[in-house]
């Protein structure tokens, strides 16, 4: 089986992952349905995902993009991305989900969307969402990023045209084309560097319009609440590329 191809076989949908000691399970589908071939970077067919209904998961973050609703978070399958039925953000059907395989770690560490694209970080590679104009195939993942992630959930801001993250090396810019290099932090590269990797998923990006800047809070571990650290530093960038 080539290991790029989605199949359909006794009623569930599976890919070949790497050399084929990993078979991993997709999505169910109805014994009966006479053909379905997903192609590699397509998440899904409308006619197929969309007919069933059910609860959404019991996922820890959700992002609307091109109107449906995609979420991740499952502590029970860290590396599944779920996505509702267009225009129902409560209906979740068993079919709409596609795992995410490629990584050091299963676990999809943070999505963040514009009207256009939909970027889907883990640890240390990043995937692009964006919709294909067919219905039946109405979405395409690709792998842009082999080699650079993101960090935290909720520390993904879009400014400019381009989404920046926090990753262990710095604060990365990435435009869909090209992903600043030295990263957008690299004039304060030492305090960054300093930030404990324990509190990486803390990190949260806040856009100021009215100053034109992004602010990333932090925590230091000075500051406890019941024991946890919580966020006392903030890091401002400003659009003019100052910190």
């Amino acid at each position: 089986m080539n290991s790029d191809l989605h199949r359909v076989m006794h009623g569930v949908a599976i890919r070949k992952h790497g050399d084929a000691k990993a078979i991993a399970a997709l999505a169910g589908v109805p014994v009966g349905l006479l053909g379905l071939a997903v192609r590699d970077e397509d998440l899904g067919g409308r006619d197929v995902l969309d007919i069933n209904r059910g609860p959404a998961p019991r996922a820890k973050f959700v992002r609307e993009f091109a109107g449906r609703y995609f979420y991740w978070g499952d502590d029970l399958a860290p590396q599944r991305l779920y996505e509702s039925a267009l225009g129902e953000p409560w209906n979740c059907p068993p079919q709409n989900t596609v795992d995410v395989l490629k990584g050091t770690t299963q676990k999809i560490i943070a999505c963040e969307a514009t009207e256009n694209a939909m970027c889907v970080f883990k640890n240390d590679n990043t995937y692009v969402v964006t919709e294909t104009g067919d219905a039946q195939f109405p979405f395409r993942q690709s792998l842009r990023l082999p080699d650079v992630g993101c960090v935290s959930p909720r520390g993904v801001a879009f400014r400019r045209g381009t989404f920046a993250f926090p990753n262990e090396q710095g604060i990365f810019g990435y435009d869909l084309n090209t992903i600043t290099d030295p990263p957008l932090s690299d004039p304060i590269a030492p305090t960054w560097l300093a930030i404990n990797p324990d509190y990486y998923e803390q990190i949260i990006a806040v856009r100021d319009w009215r100053n034109e800047s992004t602010i990333w809070f932090y925590a230091s571990g000075d500051q406890t609440v019941d024991g946890s650290a919580v966020n006392d530093r903030a890091l401002v960038y400003f659009d003019d590329g100052g910190w």
